[in-house]
């Protein structure tokens, strides 16, 4: 199984400022290896 996790970083708007903010992504897919299950992402 495939499972990997991405922190992704972005600039937002925040009361009249700038501001960073983080999204995790947790990546999931079984394909490769004969999985049934359907790839998945999930966004923290």
């Amino acid at each position: 199984m495939t499972h990997d996790w991405h922190i992704v970083l972005a600039e937002v708007l925040a009361k009249g400022k700038t501001d960073t903010a983080r999204c995790w992504i947790d990546v999931r897919d079984d394909r490769p290896f004969g999985g049934a299950g359907p790839p998945a992402a999930m966004f923290y």
